[in-house]
């Protein structure tokens, strides 16, 4: 039975980013992340925790992740689920970048979308947490 390998994309930006050394041993890199869109069409993304904007997704920035979080989040809505709370995007060892929702268990191998989808989610794992005076206003429309 052969080892699973990592994919080298996703490492090789992991030991850049700094997290496959900062990880305890055996510890996967994961983050909790919360996406808010708005009435404008900008999805803003906050930490799980400390709900610092992590990044704001604008027009076609990143349409693989918008699209994906928005098929989570509509089973959620039609499922009478809390769609405020966070994601876990994660790094498991056989399957990669993954992004996961905790309240329904369902899960998402990234790299099975390819090394564009990776490689643009990725970052999302380190990027710094700027506060945020106020929260931003999630749309209350159906269609966001």
């Amino acid at each position: 039975m052969s080892a699973a390998r990592p994919c080298p994309v996703l490492l090789a930006m992991l030991l850049l980013a700094g997290l496959a050394v900062a990880q305890p041993v055996g510890a996967s890199p994961e983050r909790l992340l919360q996406f808010v869109p708005l009435e404008d069409g900008r999805e803003a993304i906050l930490d799980g925790h400390s709900l610092g904007l992590v990044r704001m997704l604008e027009g076609d920035d990143n349409t693989f992740l918008r699209i994906t979080v928005r098929g989570l989040q509509h089973y959620r809505l039609t499922h009478g689920l809390d769609r405020s709370q966070p994601y876990r995007l994660w790094v498991d060892p056989q399957t990669g970048l993954n992004l996961e929702d905790p309240l329904t268990h369902r899960s998402m191998a990234l790299r099975a979308f390819g090394a564009t989808a990776v490689e643009k989610t990725a970052p999302l794992l380190t990027l710094p947490a700027t506060p945020l005076a106020t929260l931003p206003v999630r749309c209350t429309r159906r269609d966001c």
